[in-house]
This record gives structure tokens, C-alpha cells and sequence, in this order.
């Protein structure tokens, strides 16, 4: 009995916080920032420098096979090494000119992306991740109208907004079309104007008529190879879409619409009159359906548009909607109408 007091009196007095989990710190020399997570560096505009904080180059940060990287000193990539894309150099001593267009693993200490390096990133995202966990709250029963959860931002932001970015612009340089190479020496002016032009000030009218006039206006040479004639420049399909910000399949499925001499169209049901003829005998059939046989209940009323009030009306338990689909077929062959299936009837019910 003694000894049990005793522990009783120990973990009734021990000091509090001993038995609690420890919060999260972050490494010193870390400069708190965004927080940028890993797998969000491809494709970003990066700025390198060299260990005395000198900026000697500017880059595009890469998510390719290590075995594509051209080491300065040996080192593979790693957790502390990223694959830079050397896009210009601004000292010929460190990153000489014919760089330019290659591949180098670098330091993420010294990788600076919004003025933070990469490092400072990767430990400001575990550290802002671990707060998050830690503070956290254990939900046992709680009402889902209850919750402490908070509405956030989709981390991708809308395909017209990323097609835009300085990022999404430079990365069409990066890429290979064909032999001629149409893609490095486009302007980048342009090919922000073209896909604003598109995504952004376009209706859906306009941007049908552009995907589908294209492939009228392929050209091929004597080599047998097809061309695009676009700002005054010859350029290959791929290289077409990739300016544009489509997707091949996208450009292949608007050939076979323009292949079959379809035209671009309005969207949806713009222009169309409303109500439609087959909307007006819908509402009609169900009229005379329901108008004889339903109770109207006066304790219930709706107002309609109007202001008039009607009241509500009922059917009756005894009402079968299968056996009026007999009467619904005699009513159209008088007219000359087409029958209606049961599952016909279901969809105007």
C-alpha cells in the first residue's frame, strides 16, 4: 500500500512537459522562406552561385536521370545536389559559355530560387510539415461541421495561369522538335502573346477555329516533311503545339474533326431557343397526365414567378405510371410522333 502512495505522489508532481513531445526546430543558419517542396523545383527559374555567394550563372532547375549530369567535380546527385539546365553565364571563369544548354549537378546551398537557397527551402517545408503534424488535433467524435480544418489553396494553380509563367516560357527552349531545331530560337515574346492569345482572350469559338484551321495550313516540303507556317516562321507540328501549350493528342484529335470537315461551333447551347420543341411536348404529355388525375392539396401552395399561388397537387396511390405509357404512344401516332420507351418516360418524369 506504501509503495503504490509513493508512486502515486511521483507522477502526480512530476514537472509538466517532461513526458511531452519535443517541437520542432529548425537547423541553425536556416533562413525561414516559402517552404518550396522538393518536388516542386523542376522547371523553376534558379540563380547559381559560387561558394564566396558570387551569382556566376542562371538556370533551370531539372528532375532527370543522374546519368545525364555532367559532374564538375566527380560528385553524383543526392540529397544535397540537384541537375541544373545552365540557361545563361554570368561568370566565364566558373561556368564558362559552351555550359549553355548543359546539364551540371550544383549544391543546393548554393541553388537560390526567390532569394532563398534550395537548402533553406527543403528545411523551412520538414520544419512548417512537422508544426502541422504536431499541432494537429486528435479527432474522436467530433461533428464534421465541427472540424478545425481550413480550406487551401489547390498547390496547382489553374492550366491557363501555369502556361504563362516565366518558368512554363523558358522551359519551351529546353526542348528538342526536330532537326532544325524550331523551338530554341522562337522568341519568347511571341510565344507568351500566342498562348495568351489562346488560353486567355480566346472564347471557346475562336480557340476550335484555331485548332482546326491548323492542319489546313500544313505544308510539306520535298523531303516529304510537313511544316507550319507561324509568325512568319516555318516550324514542325510538334513545335506548334508545344508554343500553343497543347497537348499532342489534343492537336491529333482536332485533325481528325478537321480531316472529316467539321467546323468550329458555338459552345454548349449558346444561340439555341429555349424552350426547345421536345422540352414544350415533354411538358405537355405530363400535363395531361397529371392535371385529371392529381389531388390538389389547398394546405400546400408555391408561388410562381408571377406572384400567383397555386396549390400543390398529388397523386393518387393508385397511380401507375406504367400503364400511361400506352396512352402516351396511342397520343403520338395520332400526331405522327415517334413512341417513347419506359426508360423515355423516366427521363421527362
Amino acid at each position: 500500500m506504501g509503495l503504490m502512495c509513493v508512486i502515486c505522489c511521483r507522477m502526480d508532481n512530476h514537472e509538466p512537459g517532461v513526458f511531452a513531445t519535443p517541437e520542432p526546430t529548425v537547423p541553425a543558419g536556416v533562413a525561414l522562406c516559402d517552404g518550396i517542396p522538393r518536388t516542386k523545383w523542376n522547371t523553376k527559374c534558379v540563380s547559381l552561385r559560387n561558394d564566396a555567394g558570387v551569382d556566376v550563372a542562371n538556370g533551370l532547375c531539372q528532375n532527370v536521370d543522374p546519368e545525364l549530369v555532367i559532374d564538375m567535380d566527380g560528385r553524383s546527385l543526392g540529397d544535397d545536389r540537384v541537375a541544373i539546365l545552365i540557361a545563361e553565364s554570368l561568370c566565364e571563369e566558373y561556368v564558362p559559355s559552351g555550359w549553355v544548354w548543359q546539364l551540371h549537378s550544383w549544391d543546393i546551398r548554393n541553388v537560390f530560387l526567390n532569394g532563398f537557397s534550395l537548402y533553406d527551402h527543403n528545411q523551412t517545408y520538414m520544419y512548417n510539415t512537422s508544426m502541422n503534424a504536431s499541432n494537429r488535433r486528435v479527432r474522436k467524435g467530433v461533428r464534421s461541421d465541427d472540424s478545425t480544418r481550413q480550406w487551401n489553396e489547390p498547390d496547382v494553380p489553374p492550366k491557363k495561369e501555369s502556361l504563362l509563367t516565366t518558368e512554363a516560357i523558358a522551359q519551351v527552349s529546353t526542348k528538342t522538335c526536330c532537326e532544325r531545331n524550331c523551338l530554341q530560337p522562337f522568341p519568347r515574346n511571341q510565344i507568351y502573346a500566342i498562348r495568351a492569345q489562346l488560353h486567355v482572350n480566346d472564347g471557346v469559338y475562336a480557340r476550335k477555329k484555331c485548332l482546326l484551321e491548323v492542319h489546313r495550313q500544313i505544308h510539306v516540303d520535298a523531303a516529304g516533311k510537313k511544316w507550319i507556317t507561324l509568325k512568319g516562321r516555318e516550324v514542325c507540328p510538334q513545335a506548334w503545339w508545344t508554343i500553343h501549350g497543347i497537348s499532342k493528342a489534343t492537336f491529333y484529335r482536332y485533325a481528325e474533326s478537321a480531316k472529316a470537315g467539321m467546323q468550329a461551333e458555338g459552345h454548349g447551347n449558346l444561340g439555341s431557343k429555349k424552350p426547345r420543341t421536345h422540352t414544350l411536348q415533354a411538358a405537355a404529355t405530363l400535363r395531361t397526365l397529371i392535371v385529371p388525375d392529381a389531388d390538389r392539396m389547398p394546405h400546400k401552395t408555391r408561388t410562381l414567378e408571377t406572384g400567383e399561388k397555386v396549390p400543390a397537387m398529388i397523386l393518387p396511390s393508385a397511380f401507375r405510371w406504367s400503364d400511361q405509357l400506352p396512352v402516351i404512344n396511342e397520343a403520338n401516332a395520332m400526331l405522327n410522333l415517334q413512341p417513347i420507351s419506359s426508360s423515355g418516360l423516366s427521363n421527362i418524369r
